[in-house]
């Protein structure tokens, strides 16, 4: 079990959605916050919102693509906390087209937020964290990070990534007392869609209804992440249509692809 008082949690995306119902139940259990986002106005919001709390708030904006701009990052927050203990990568973007009509530019875009980001936040600021104490990595993938939508083709690329880079570095730090964990949430209802990309603009209004109505509430799904990590689960999936899907999967790995063919257009992505 995990105790976040008094530690320090870095959540990248907390300026909205997931990562800022994170920040919100992590300072409630009195952690301390390094707070990242490229949407500096909503980190200073965010920094309002938690200024009657007894914990230590730094936002910071960055561009998590860009390697300079994420070391910069790196050292400042290095300054102002000697330790990491928890680190949350919950940036994501989307593409919502199919793979012939995405430009050069998309692909770098989307590869360059979801999973190059990923992978540059965890090796600046794994140095921040102290291998013999006790602490956690948590890498937010999606339910594209199990099975591929037609449409989806490189925003499922890069969350296959991410699950892939998590296991990675699990079976990397298993020597030490970070655990490492990968999120798996169904829809959420977050304004990711207002970021997004989308071929045929209707895609975007069509979207927005849908998580509008069906996807789950970013604190729920920062509920059980945390639940998650204290719990120190290694896949943290979150509704029940990804936990069906992801033993599906496991567990009938022929019959996965036929209803998943058949299936695809009621499934969340």
């Amino acid at each position: 079990m995990h105790n976040f008082s008094g530690k320090t949690a870095l959540i990248t995306g907390a300026a909205n959605g997931i990562g800022k119902a994170l920040a919100k139940v992590l300072a409630r259990e009195h952690c301390n916050l390094v707070l990242l986002d490229i949407d500096a106005k909503g980190l200073n919001n965010l920094k309002t919102d938690l200024s009657d709390l007894s914990i230590q708030v730094t936002v910071k904006e960055v561009d998590i693509s860009n390697w300079d701009a994420v070391n910069n990052a790196g050292n400042a927050v290095a300054e102002m906390h000697s330790n990491i203990h928890y680190l949350i990568n919950s940036v994501g973007v989307s593409i919502k087209s199919s793979i012939s009509d995405q430009s050069p530019e998309d692909i770098q875009w989307i590869t360059g937020i979801n999973y190059i980001g990923t992978i540059y936040i965890c090796k600046r600021f794994l140095d921040l964290m102290d291998k013999n104490q006790p602490g956690a990595i948590v890498n937010i993938a999606s339910g594209a990070g199990i099975q591929g939508f037609s449409g989806r083709t490189t925003y499922c690329g890069s969350k296959f990534g991410i699950k892939g880079f998590t296991e990675a570095l699990k079976a990397e730090l298993y020597k030490s007392k970070i655990d490492v964990s990968c999120v798996f949430p169904g829809p959420v209802a977050t304004k990711m869609y207002k970021g997004s990309r989308y071929a045929d603009e209707s895609e975007r209004k069509k979207e927005e209804a849908y998580l509008t109505n069906q996807g789950y509430t970013p604190e729920y799904v920062a509920d059980a992440i945390l639940k998650g990590i204290s719990r120190r689960k290694a896949n943290i999936l979150i509704g029940k249509e990804i936990f069906f899907l992801f033993h599906l999967k496991r567990l009938f790995p022929k019959l996965f692809p036929r209803y998943l063919y058949r299936n695809q257009d009621k499934l969340p992505g």
